[in-house]
């Protein structure tokens, strides 16, 4: 158990180096005492303990709406726009996923859609563009291009 001094002591230090805690230990060593850290409320009480921060139930609710309607507000003012095309609706984070960037899932399909490239794909060979319906990764537009641009490449290793 620490001596009266010793906790004076590290009371200097914590204040000096701005830790203070508002509960002070007691002259005679029997408990704390407490100032209340709602705002307003100016009480100080006596504690066994040095936890309590608040001096009665009333004024802990009170700080805790106080601090729910502060979420509230800052809540309100982190409003995000929609990033899907053709979208204006405001939304919400989610703070489960800090990358959420649409309001929807129909609305991220839509934006995922738009940043494909759509352009028409090209034969490697005529430079004719593909019909519609046939896949995006094929090089040539039929096997006619595909056998001369064999036959072009071979003619110019020789």
């Amino acid at each position: 158990m620490k001596t009266r001094q010793q906790r004076e002591f590290e009371s200097r230090i914590r204040q000096s180096r701005g830790l203070a805690h508002p509960a002070a230990p007691r002259a005679d060593g029997t408990g704390w005492e407490t100032r209340c850290e709602r705002q307003g409320c100016e009480r100080t009480f006596l504690t066994p303990t040095k936890q309590r921060r608040y001096c009665s139930n009333t004024c802990q609710n009170l700080a805790e709406k106080a601090r729910a309607r502060r979420v509230d507000v800052l809540t309100g003012l982190l409003l995000y726009s929609c990033a899907a095309p053709h979208c204006s609706n405001v939304f919400l984070p989610d703070p489960r996923n800090p990358r959420h960037m649409y309001c929807s899932p129909k609305c991220r399909k839509r934006g995922y859609r738009a940043e494909i490239d759509l352009s028409p794909v090209r034969c490697a060979f005529c430079m004719a563009p593909f019909p519609t319906g046939k896949s995006r990764r094929r090089r040539y537009c039929d096997a006619t291009c595909r056998k001369r641009a064999q036959r072009a490449a071979q003619r110019n290793e020789n």
